[in-house]
This record gives structure tokens, C-alpha cells and sequence, in this order.
């Protein structure tokens, strides 16, 4: 995959985690779920395999965490993508 075309789909899942996660589609309260996370990512066009999910720059290893009662989570969201070569 060229540099340009792995930064266009890094892009695109950078999207659709937002999309997903956004406050307003997730809701207060409710769990983040890693499998979520990485089934999003892989369901985006050009994704071959997602390898890490990342929560305030620690691996997010857990099968899922909850956001404090009344609160929840706000998201910067990253993808990066290795062109083939």
C-alpha cells in the first residue's frame, strides 16, 4: 500500500472510531469495549489487521472499561498505517 493510500485509511478509521464513540452514540455511562474498538477498525476499507488499541497512551489491554458514573470518555483518536515496502 503507497504512504498516500495508508494515510487515507488511517483517516477513514480515525472516522469511524469517532463516529462510533462519539458521547452522543456511545452514551453516559456505557463501557468501551475492546473488541469494539478493533472490530470497528477492521470493518474499515484497506485495514488488514488492527494490532493495538491505545487508552491515554497506555496499552488497553482489558476486555473493557466503564467511564465514572454521570461522566463519559472523550476521545483523541489516532490510527497510523505502514505503507508496504
Amino acid at each position: 500500500m503507497r504512504a498516500d493510500v495508508a494515510d487515507d485509511v488511517a483517516g477513514d478509521v480515525e472516522a469511524a472510531l469517532s463516529d462510533a464513540f462519539a458521547p452522543a452514540a456511545l452514551g453516559i455511562g456505557a463501557p468501551l469495549i475492546r473488541s469494539k474498538v478493533m472490530a470497528l477498525a477492521a470493518a474499515v476499507e484497506g485495514v488488514i489487521a488492527p494490532t493495538v488499541v491505545a487508552l491515554n497512551g497506555a496499552p488497553f489491554v482489558s476486555a473493557g472499561i466503564t467511564a465514572a458514573e454521570g461522566t463519559y470518555f472523550v476521545f483523541t483518536i489516532t490510527a497510523s498505517a505502514q505503507p508496504e515496502g
